[in-house]
């Protein structure tokens, strides 16, 4: 899609407190306004003021509306308004045999790195692709497996955005608690008698 050359604003709303509620942009903020108005339900009713900062194009509003999403943190933008759970996942290992096992075995790593406080609540899940390729499985599976732990109540799927971790889940991380600890419910290595 070629890059737009007209101005483009990116516009803030804030209530009577001067707390950000919403970013975003439009070539007619007024206009955009009406239909903010139209289509939310909770926010525009707390809306006090407006401020608009005027950009050379689309692509530069763009960028900056992302960037300021991710710095102010507004209370009702959804998208890039959050910290992405990290993936670091070294004590996953690669996964060979069926699918539906492979979706069973990433919903006990999911639900792993969730209870043991590594992913925290409100953090966004990396994307399934992008786990499923960790171990090494399709994304099906990474569909399942996530399905799985949202009917645990671990997660929750945002339309648009993604799945997110669930306030039920810890807030910070349990010390002493290995992952395979909690996968296995026993620390690593041979059984004791």
């Amino acid at each position: 899609m070629p890059e737009s050359p007209e101005r483009t604003a990116l516009y803030r709303y804030f209530d009577v407190n001067r707390d950000l509620l919403y970013v975003g942009i439009s070539i007619d903020p007024d206009e955009r306004w009406k239909q903010h108005r139209y289509s939310s339900r909770t926010w525009p009713a707390l809306v006090s003021y407006r401020t608009d900062q005027w950009l050379d194009s689309r692509w530069e509003a763009e960028e900056a509306e992302i960037e300021t999403i991710k710095v102010e943190k507004p209370r009702f933008n959804g998208a890039h308004n959050f910290t992405e759970a990290p993936l670091a996942a070294v004590d996953w290992l690669r996964f060979r045999g069926s699918q539906s096992g492979a979706a069973s075995y990433l919903a006990c790593l999911l639900r792993a790195e969730i209870m043991t406080g590594r992913w925290l609540a409100g953090q966004k899940l990396p994307p399934l692709a992008r786990i499923a390729e960790r171990i090494v499985t399709g994304r099906k599976a990474a569909s399942l497996a996530a399905a799985k732990i949202e009917e645990e109540g671990l997660i929750e799927f945002r339309w648009g955005q993604g799945f997110f971790i669930c306030p039920v889940a810890p807030r910070r991380p349990i010390v002493g608690v290995t992952l395979y600890e909690a996968i296995h419910g026993q620390p690593h290595g041979p059984a004791t008698p």
